[in-house]
């Protein structure tokens, strides 16, 4: 009698009750089950975070020209100060240099970081356990050197101009030479005289060329290809430290002396030199905040101590927006010149000459006024103006917005790969 009453009609109510006890046993478990699985994802992407980052770390040591011993140093400090450290909190830190696999195994300017820990869920408590999440990252830097001696960066044309009968050479030889590129769309180099743009290792255009028959030799010549990225995009900008001046600085005569040059740091409304002497800059990052630098001087070059130097010119309102910051001029004009070598090693090695892509004030040199600066030129929003009745030689990669040459002379700009700026920023690539 009593189990009919459990299995028969009478007992239908305790089977639905048994039924709804089972599902929501069921279903408390499949929120559970989620929930964990939502704890797991959060340490996945917090732990593969910080494996980017450290490995980014790595890669910065590199770029910077340090060893594969500085580079696991500081991605494993990296990593540490994003809370993963090796035999705490039940977590292992393995750093590789260089990475045991993928498609960087074996590459030595890269860092391979990988964190594991044993995650704990906690919502069922039954079936809880010790997970383990792993996260990896490579990152590194390969310096390299852009193929091309001259880039003009501007979007429309012209971004070349020659006008007059000179033109412009880009002699090619053991470690000397590259090919010019003009990114500009409908006229790329505009010719208004005889003189021609000659380059054996080749001359692109995105547009067309007014004449091509100027540009030698003629078989190398491009048209109509496609435009190339700014090698030096996203290139870093120096901090500002070391204010030397407050006010536009005058160059003092003891600068006349390689034992007591010019101190790196930031000058505030720019740098004029009226010494008719050899003017000498010591190693290291020179901020032209607002003034720019006028070598002013009727004789005499300004240039760099052993270890070389950057000047960065910047506008007034630096390191901020320039909002109604101003920007000030380079410029020799007068007889004195510029002859200065990028620094040899660092961050900014190589890199002699940088201007602020908001600055667009144009890099002028004419008459007998001389511009050496070894190593590149960066100026993407100026226009490099030269105007010579003489020949002129730059020793150095060109890359600016727009380049303009008038004279009777040649231009020879000779493109020195082994003293150039890298293009091989820090990047994560696994």
């Amino acid at each position: 009698m009593t189990l009919r009453r459990f299995f028969g009609r009478d007992a239908q109510d305790g089977q639905a009750l048994i039924l709804v006890a089972l599902f929501m046993t069921a279903l408390l478990f499949a929120v559970g089950l989620a929930i964990d699985t939502g704890q797991l994802f959060v340490a996945k992407r917090t732990m593969q975070e910080a494996a980017d980052a450290a490995a980014f770390a790595g890669g910065v040591v590199f770029y910077q020209g340090g060893s594969t011993a500085q580079a696991i140093s500081a991605a494993t400090a990296d990593a540490t100060l994003n809370g993963y450290t090796s035999n705490v909190n039940n977590t292992t830190v393995t750093v590789n240099s260089p990475p045991t696999s993928g498609a960087f195994s074996g590459s030595a300017l890269y860092v391979e970081v990988i964190i594991v820990q044993q995650v704990r869920t906690s919502l069922v408590p039954a079936e809880a356990a010790f997970n383990p999440v792993r996260a990896r990252g490579v990152g590194g830097a390969a310096p390299g050197v852009s193929p091309f001696a001259i880039v003009a960066l501007k979007t429309t044309g012209p971004c070349i101009t020659v006008s007059g009968s000179g033109g412009i050479t880009v002699p090619n030889g053991p470690n000397l030479g590259g090919q010019i590129q003009a990114n500009c769309t409908g006229n790329s180099i505009q010719f208004g005289g005889s003189g021609a743009v000659t380059d054996t290792l080749g001359v692109k255009t995105v547009g067309t060329v007014s004449n091509p028959s100027l540009v030698l030799p003629n078989a190398g010549l491009t048209q109509n290809t496609a435009k190339i990225p700014d090698p030096f995009a996203g290139f870093p900008k120096p901090p500002v430290s070391n204010v030397v001046s407050n006010s536009q600085y005058t160059v003092p005569a003891s600068a006349c002396n390689s034992a007591t040059p010019l101190t790196p740091g930031t000058y505030v409304g720019g740098i004029v030199n009226n010494q008719n002497c050899t003017v000498y800059l010591g190693s290291g990052v020179f901020i032209l905040k607002g003034g720019g630098f006028n070598q002013a001087a009727s004789s005499g070059n300004v240039t760099t101590v052993a270890g070389g130097a950057m000047v960065f010119n910047t506008h007034s309102n630096y390191p901020g927006a320039k909002g109604a910051g101003t920007c000030g001029d380079i410029s020799a004009q007068t007889g004195g010149g510029f002859n200065i070598t990028g620094m040899s090693t660092g961050l900014y090695a190589g890199m002699a000459y940088y201007q602020d892509i908001s600055c667009t004030n144009t890099v002028s040199v004419q008459s007998n006024g001389s511009f050496l600066f070894h190593g590149t030129v960066y100026a993407p929003g100026a226009t490099f103006d030269i105007q010579s009745q003489a020949n002129m030689v730059i020793d150095a990669q060109l890359v600016v917005s727009q380049l303009t040459f008038s004279s009777s002379g040649t231009l020879t700009v000779n493109y020195h790969l082994d003293q150039a700026a890298k293009t091989g920023l820090p990047t994560l690539v696994e």
